[in-house]
């Protein structure tokens, strides 16, 4: 992680003179874990119902971070600069519970649902939290239907459709206000032409529309941000089976 913070001191003439800035580079590395369990029950002769939760504990991941300060004149040319000094710490990394839902005839179509909720409050980073944080969450509800697996005059019967819709709690907040992060996501997934059960290769393409933040203004006159943004995902699935048993010698 780089972070860069530059001040430069305007006098009254209004011609900006030396600017100071610092220079921290932090490297982390370290193991996460997390535990996962599944259940899956079949609901009468055509449904099946999935339970699912994940817990992700809190980690101490190990980080050296490296400082130094520059000296730059009005147009950026480094005046002098300090040696590097290299510091030592901890990132503590809260909790995240996961649960999941989920429906399928285990043929041709699913709907999920997922909440998600993280501990942000218990962040620190090398002993301090630069900004309080709070608790988050996230549900996501969605599913997927492939009309005709099997079908072999009709290609786009065979490709998979997916949509879905998320709202998540942000762990900012800028006076004292929440922020919220909400989304739709659709996409497909496209098997080549000459995929089989036994040998399959899919491509997926997904697509994400949300909006991020807000523009309440805040007790000291200023407004928050709010965003809108678009995030497109590609993805390739490659199945093949290896090891066939000869019936024939």
């Amino acid at each position: 992680v780089d972070e860069t913070t530059g001040t430069t001191v305007l006098p009254a003439g209004g011609v900006a003179s030396n600017k100071i800035v610092e220079r921290d580079h932090t490297r982390y590395s370290d193991f996460a874990f997390r535990a996962a369990a599944h259940y899956r029950q079949q609901l009468g002769s055509k449904v099946f119902l999935n339970v699912a939760g994940v817990y992700s504990f809190a980690s101490d991941l190990s980080g050296l971070r490296t400082s130094n300060q520059e000296r730059q004149d009005g147009n950026g040319a480094v005046l002098s600069s300090t040696d590097a000094v290299n510091v030592k710490g901890i990132s503590k990394l809260p909790t995240m519970v996961q649960a999941g839902l989920s429906l399928d005839n285990g043929k041709n179509w699913t709907i999920n649902a997922d909440v998600a909720q993280q501990q942000w409050s218990k962040f620190s980073n090398f002993g301090a939290t630069p900004t309080p944080l709070n608790n988050t969450w996230r549900v996501g509800l969605g599913g997927e239907l492939t009309p005709d697996p099997g079908s072999v005059e009709h290609y786009f019967q065979r490709v998979t459709y997916r949509v879905g819709v998320s709202a998540q709690q942000l762990p900012y907040r800028p006076g004292n206000q929440v922020l919220y992060d909400r989304a739709v996501s659709w996409g497909f997934a496209f098997p080549l032409p000459t995929a089989t059960p036994m040998d399959a290769t899919t491509i997926s393409l997904a697509f994400t529309y949300g909006v991020r933040g807000n523009q309440d203004v805040l007790a000291n006159g200023s407004s928050n941000v709010r965003e809108n943004y678009i995030k497109g995902q590609l993805g390739v699935t490659l199945n093949n089976r290896w090891f066939i048993k000869r019936r024939l010698q």
